[in-house]
């Protein structure tokens, strides 16, 4: 499957970078990048729920 999402905006700071992307739905995402010592890119981002509070996680995520 192809990925279809639109970069809005690239942020790259030393051996970080952080995107935001656009899906055609109009969700948007952000992910997080580090730079390996051998240079390639690897994704650390996690999932996020809007509206989920911080101390606990959603039922949507415990359950799914």
């Amino acid at each position: 499957m192809e990925d279809t999402r639109r970069e809005l905006r690239r942020e790259d700071i030393r051996d970080r970078r952080v995107r935001l992307l656009a899906s055609p739905d109009g969700r948007s995402m952000v992910t997080i990048e580090v730079r390996e010592p051998h240079g390639i890119w690897d994704d650390i981002s996690f999932v996020a729920v809007r509206g989920c509070a911080q101390a606990r996680p959603c039922a949507s995520m415990r359950d799914g």
